[in-house]
Order: structure tokens, then sequence, then C-alpha cells
């Protein structure tokens, strides 16, 4: 997996595998502020389909238990 890294202001820049918290929080900035350049595609790319995965995988598991 790459150390691809995000620095949005005068922050201190951080890596997905550093402190994931934080790359979501720098990753979010950058989408609300439309700075397409400071966006980790690849790693937004894996959560979002991991999200999804995760909320299909709910969603089954409930209809089970009706």
């Amino acid at each position: 997996m790459s150390q691809t890294s995000t620095k949005i202001g005068h922050n201190q820049s951080v890596t997905y595998d550093e402190d994931f918290y934080q790359w979501t929080i720098e990753q979010s900035q950058a989408l609300r502020d439309r700075q397409v350049q400071l966006l980790d595609w690849d790693h937004l790319k894996e959560e979002i389909e991991a999200l999804g995965k995760e909320q299909l995988h709910a969603v089954e598991s409930y209809l089970k238990q009706m």
C-alpha cells in the first residue's frame, strides 16, 4: 500500500497508515474545499468500497433476522 500523504493549510502532512483519523479529517476538508490535488484517491476508493460492503452486509444481516 502506498504511503500517500495529505497536507491541508499549515498542518503537517499525515499519511493514511500513520493516523487514520487525522487522514479522514484532512480528506474530508479537501473534499469540502474541492482541493482535488490533495485527495488520496487510492485510499478514498478503498474506504468508500469498504463502507458500501459494510452497509450491504448490515442490511443483509438485518433481513435474515426478520
